[in-house]
């Protein structure tokens, strides 16, 4: 993977509805994105961000926070969709029995090998910020990237790393750095 500016979106599924009804009213607080995925990749993005938890028989669905999308395609459907080179970050966003981060590394086992096409990295459970798998794209080291995001900006007020829409609306987008650039709101 080239050195240049990489844009891509951060939380890329969360413009999906909740999950569950009740979760409606809170939706600000998990959505980061506000258009489609194909939307999101039309407008240039070259890099998703996608965060998912398992369900009981044990398949991949997305989530942020204790928010879960529902997506009218499987998991696989989504890659699918995805152009070749687009660089794919994948996060356990939460863990809800021990079998979960065996589930997580056996989906990464498997989404690496059914699509060479695509770049890998990520890996890690975000509870606890360990490494669960190690993709092929990172055995050199560890990929630029720049998280341009409300949540994780040093100059975000408080209400802001709680909605990001709000930092996006005061700051916009920052300007790409060297690697993969992640933002709210392609």
């Amino acid at each position: 993977m080239a050195t240049d500016s990489i844009i891509g979106s951060h939380n890329t599924m969360s413009y999906l509805p909740p999950k569950h009804r009740w979760m409606r009213p809170f939706r600000f607080l998990a959505k980061c994105q506000s258009k489609t995925l194909l939307e999101q990749l039309d407008a240039g993005a070259e890099a998703v961000d996608l965060r998912v938890c398992f369900d009981r028989r044990g398949v991949a669905y997305f989530a942020h926070g204790l928010m879960s999308f529902q997506c009218p395609v499987p998991f696989e459907k989504v890659l699918d969709r995805l152009p070749p080179y687009t660089a794919v970050r994948l996060i356990l966003e939460r863990e809800r029995r021990v079998s979960d981060e065996r589930q997580f590394m056996r989906l990464c086992r498997a989404v690496e090998s059914a699509y060479p096409y695509l770049v890998f990295f990520g890996g890690y459970s975000k509870r606890t910020w360990r490494r669960l798998y190690a993709f092929k794209a990172e055995e050199n080291g560890e990929l630029p990237l720049h998280q341009h995001v409300g949540s994780m900006a040093i100059d975000a007020r408080w209400y802001e790393k709680i909605i990001p829409a709000l930092y996006h609306r005061r700051k916009g987008h920052a300007r790409p750095s060297a690697g993969i650039n992640l933002y709210d709101f392609i």
